[in-house]
């Protein structure tokens, strides 16, 4: 039987690791502007959902693995689309509507289909 890792220890380790590269970022950035301030926002929330759900999954009394991993895959695909939109929009030169648009559908669509998993999830269980 394995121990299961201590919810307080892996949410300290999830929160240095998200202000590391936070901090990192910002000091990286050859200029800080707010598209790359609201990026930084939106890859934090899409990161904290993602380690989030993961921690969920840790503390799951009953061990449906199959319905954990598919929320953390689904997480793990919102952040990786969050931080690939951001990437590319920051690199580019494009129009803020655009920036802004791609943005908020990107984390729109990302927290419907978590929200829906996880409603569904907890569905099954009942």
């Amino acid at each position: 039987m394995s121990k299961k890792p201590s919810a307080v220890l892996l949410a300290a380790i999830y929160l240095v690791t998200l202000t590391a590269g936070v901090v990192c970022t910002l000091l990286l950035a050859g200029e800080i502007t707010a598209r790359l301030i609201f990026s930084l926002v939106f890859i934090a929330l899409a990161y904290t959902v993602l380690f989030a759900l993961i921690e969920l999954a840790l503390l799951d009394s009953r061990q449906n693995g199959m319905q954990d991993f598919a929320l953390a895959a689904l997480a793990a695909v919102y952040f990786a689309a969050t931080v690939a939109v951001s990437l590319v929009l920051n690199l580019l030169p494009c129009s803020n509507r655009l920036f802004w648009a791609a943005e908020i559908i990107v984390l729109a669509v990302g927290a419907a289909s978590i929200l829906c998993a996880f409603m569904a999830k907890r569905h099954i269980e009942k």
